[in-house]
């Protein structure tokens, strides 16, 4: 694992070396710190080697130059960077291998070498990718500089825990903020931007060659998730030794947060103070050899012994095969680095970062570079969305209008914006039409009145979809398109297939349409002729799944749509004023609407509890006010903290009774590369069909146990067979986790289903993302809901509904939104999720934050992601109709240009005279 943690001024930074990185004075050979060595070769510039002095650092961290001891870099501000601190952890189970394995017991000291250079190699590879800006000649760029200077320091232990520290092997590696330019003959600031953008592949690049090295060493490796460990360690042996762990993974999961980032800032607030007086090294060992039993210490001191067998051999080819297939399933585009970092992690102890030189150049891969980084496609997926966008575009102006003259009554309550795009889609003449509007223009509104029209056609039917069951069977179905279903639906159906036939087809929300589904649509719709209108908005969030469908199908098929931007939801003045700007969809503009909120007081500055006790409060007092309101988090993480205030100010006003436990399901999102390996399953998983399979009917469900031959799948029978990956596309896989309920709870609903309690005759259609209010509970256990619902108390879909996500919030509209952003959320923040979740309010909007600055920066960032399209600049043919036009023009010209030519030949002919012989 590798964290990164930047220091913004010296004192910060003295104070971590004194107090974190540097051994004092109780160093020794046997320490559980080592004395840091320089690196680098920004190092050898300044003639640093060897052990790294106090007095050398601090010169450094106050921008010195060790030779000269002038300013080293230009800028010298208080709050610069100084230096940033990546810390490169080794797996559990190498540190009880380094600190207690050995015939003796007193560790193997191989390990620590092999983790050492593993660290160097990475940190080298990290430099050659290192720049400085270029500003001057009115540039703006930045030029990759390949030095750094850096110090190492191996730690072993963790922080204490009750007094005692646990083993942890672990190094910092400091980078301090100073790299030369060789062109301008200077020291500059370093620029570490595109490496922390990689961070992913760096780690990955880490286990990779220090399993490499231990499995030369006769340790097998196995894969644990994104790391590995060491084979005949068990898991429960290694849990002995991470007591920090454990209670970070308590408050993780305490908080639903599963990013490893937001848990290593969660393990900063949560540890003890170093010892003034550590103990030595041997009597730490004493302790820990302690905890072990006596199976486990023989383990321990035999796993390097070459006896123990890890996971099967990978070559380099199946590496980059998964790769590929697991990395553009939600992705259309991806960077080189970012297929190296699966496929590395995918073949942890099989291969080194040199095995996967050549992985851009797989002749199904299509490579280019764009903003500096070397970007990847695939044929199939370039192939995938030029079939979905040249439908569209061969489809332009082969159709009749659906009604040349709209009636104007039928579209009398309509905007005049909403009237225009009303019959810009009853006169299109394309079999792709639509309309994009912004959040809050009353497209839903639109949308109803020129079904009507298009309805009053005798024998045309428009039948309305959407991308999720919530958009679909909850907001269409309440305004007025009774029969709405999800796309999905659609795509599977085919009795509805054969019901929609030759009509039209209107898809809601398009903007959260796949590339995939987007091209299902359209091939169903050449084969079914139906016409296909769109409605959503790509600027709001977009698919989960690979592809800005919608997007690109305005821009790069040129499909017409009309635009709303007048918008109507908001209905103070100030507010839809900071919306409007917000919408506009640039960075400058989602800032202006920023700094409009923050004027009319609507943005919060405070940290920690507080913060989140503000939010709480002011929604409290809307709900109080008889206002309906939302509490928007841009993760889960945040959301369960805000869950967890609320929840609490609710039992201090007697609104929550009495709490039962129930066991929750959540989705691990695997992709079906995922789901098609083996290491990747834990005993407790859950794994529901989604359709018939052999052995398995739809909607059963098993859970993985462990056995002493490995893992199986046990049944509801209790019988048990083994892991059927090789239909892993018929199943999902769920964690499980208790959650406690009280009568007065909000639930949301997380799966579409039929929910049946047992000696229910009719059960309760569910859609994911419905809300309810918990009633009560039966004496089964079973969860009664509002207007007579029962859910079975093992339905497990299910999690506390007290806060949205903003990608969750979309659609939705309330009178007031209560937004969180503290730095948890900062990394999930953007553009398009400030844009949902600014814009769901109709009479405010209020933003929650721990740093102004830092929340309006991430503001800026755009969330349009890069399509095949787009990456390889492909041009669309041009329809039939357009070739024949520009080839009947063509022989026009030519014909005009040869006529012109003849009477030219024969104007000069004729004054050339006679001719003699």
């Amino acid at each position: 694992m590798i964290f990164v943690n930047h220091f913004k001024n010296a004192k910060a930074a003295q104070d971590y070396f004194t107090q974190h990185l540097s051994p004092g004075d109780y160093y020794s050979k046997d320490a559980s710190e080592m004395k840091g060595q320089w690196h680098g070769r920004g190092a050898e510039m300044l003639g640093l080697s060897g052990e790294v002095a106090k007095e050398h650092f601090f010169s450094l961290c106050r921008n010195e130059n060790l030779e000269t001891g002038e300013q080293l870099t230009p800028r010298n501000k208080t709050d610069r960077r100084v230096l940033t601190d990546f810390t490169f952890d080794a797996p559990k189970s190498v540190s009880l291998a380094f600190e207690l394995g050995g015939d003796n017991g007193k560790g193997d000291e191989r390990v620590l070498d092999a983790f050492r250079q593993s660290v160097q190699e990475t940190m080298a590879e990290i430099e050659t990718s290192v720049q400085a800006r270029v500003r001057r000649g009115g540039k703006d760029s930045d030029r990759t500089t390949g030095n750094m200077l850096w110090a190492e320091h191996i730690h072993r232990t963790t922080r204490p825990v009750d007094g005692r520290p646990d083993m942890q092997l672990h190094a910092h590696a400091t980078v301090f903020n100073a790299t030369f330019d060789e062109t301008e003959g200077r020291w500059k600031a370093i620029q570490l931007g595109d490496v922390v953008r990689d961070k992913g592949y760096y780690q990955a690049a880490f286990h990779a060659r220090l399993a490499g090295k231990l499995s030369e060493l006769g340790y097998g490796i196995e894969k644990h998730g994104n790391s590995f460990g060491l084979a005949g360690i068990d898991r429960a042996t290694a849990e002995k030794f991470s007591r920090r762990t454990a209670i970070i993974e308590a408050e993780a999961e305490r908080l639903g947060i599963s990013n490893a980032e937001t848990k290593g800032n969660l393990g900063k607030r949560t540890r003890e103070k170093k010892s003034k007086v550590p103990q030595t090294m041997e009597e730490l060992r004493k302790e820990w050899d302690s905890r072990l039993t006596k199976e486990e210490r023989l383990a321990v001191r035999t796993v390097g012994s070459g006896l123990t067998k890890g996971d099967d051999r990978i070559t380099p080819e199946q590496a980059k095969d998964y790769a590929l297939e697991h990395s553009f399933e939600n992705a259309s585009a991806v960077s080189e680095k970012r297929l190296k970092a699966e496929a590395l992690t995918y073949a942890v102890g099989s291969i080194r970062p040199k095995d996967l030189a050549d992985i851009a150049q797989r002749p199904e891969v299509i490579a280019r570079m764009k903003d500096g980084q070397l970007m990847t496609t695939t044929e199939k997926v370039l192939r995938d969305e030029i079939s979905m966008l040249q439908f569209a575009k061969d489809g332009q102006r082969t159709q009749q209008p659906f009604l040349k003259e709209p009636d104007d009554d039928a579209l009398a309550e309509l905007s005049n914006e909403q009237r225009k795009a009303a019959r810009h889609v009853l006169r299109s003449r394309d079999t792709v039409t639509g309309v994009v509007g912004r959040a809050g223009t009353g497209k839903t509104t639109m949308m109803r009145a020129t079904r009507d029209a298009l309805e009053s056609e005798p024998g045309r039917r428009v039948f309305a979809f959407a991308p999720s069951s919530q958009a679909s069977r909850g907001v269409l179905q309440k305004e007025g398109f009774k029969d709405a279903e999800t796309l999905e639906m659609l795509l599977r159906n085919q009795k509805l297939q054969a019901q929609t036939k030759g009509q039209i087809l209107w898809i809601d929300e398009a903007g959260l349409v796949s590339s995939k589904d987007m091209r299902r649509l359209m091939d169903l719709a050449k084969r079914n002729d139906n016409r296909v209108i769109l409605s959503g908005d790509y600027t709001q969030h977009a698919s989960v799944e690979a592809g800005d469908a919608f997007r690109l199908l305005e821009k790069e098929a040129g499909v017409r749509l009309a635009k709303l931007t007048e918008i109507r939801r908001q209905t103070e003045p100030g507010y839809k004023k900071a919306v409007e700007a917000i919408s506009q969809g640039s960075a400058k503009a989602a800032q202006k609407g920023f700094d409009a909120l923050d004027k009319m007081g609507c943005v919060v500055e405070a940290s920690g509890e507080e913060r989140h006790g503000l939010l709480v409060g002011d929604y409290l007092r809307a709900v109080e006010d008889g206002k309906s309101a939302l509490i928007i988090a841009p993760t889960h993480a945040e959301g369960q903290k805000l869950t967890d205030e609320l929840r609490t100010a609710l039992k201090e006003r007697g609104a929550l009774g009495k709490e039962r436990s129930f066991t929750a399901r959540k989705s691990t999102g695997w992709t079906e590369a995922q789901k098609g390996d083996l290491r990747n399953y834990e005993p407790g998983m859950v794994l529901e069909w989604q359709q018939n399979a052999k052995g398995f009917t739809r909607g059963e469900k098993a859970v993985v146990g462990q056995g002493t031959d490995g893992l199986f799948l046990q049944k509801t029978d209790g019988s048990r067979t083994a892991l059927p990956v090789e239909q892993s596309e018929r199943f999902e896989v769920y964690r499980s986790r208790e959650i406690a309920l009280a009568k007065g709870d909000r639930i949301r609903i997380t799966k579409n289903g039929e929910a049946k309690a047992k000696g229910q005759k009719k059960g309760t259609r569910l859609n994911n993302g419905d809300i309810f209010t918990v009633e009560g509970f039966t004496k089964e256990g079973d969860i009664r809901l509002e207007k007579g619902k029962l859910l079975p108390k093992d339905w497990g879909h299910m999690s506390l509904g007290y806060v949205d996500t903003s990608y969750g919030s979309q659609g939705k509209t309330a009178d007031r939104a209560f937004i969180a952003a503290g730095s948890e959320s900062v990394p999930a923040t953007n553009q398009k999720q400030w844009y949902v979740s600014a814009s769901r309010g109709r009479e405010m909007a209020k933003l929650y934050v721990e740093d102004k600055q830092e929340v309006r920066d991430a503001i800026a960032r755009g969330g349009e992601r890069l399509s095949a399209v787009e990456l390889t600049q492909t041009r669309l043919k041009d329809s039939w109709r357009t070739r024949i036009s520009k080839s009947i023009e063509r022989n026009r010209v030519g014909q005009f240009l040869k006529q012109r030519a003849e009477v030219i030949v024969a104007y000069w002919r004729g004054r050339e005279g006679p001719s003699y012989v």
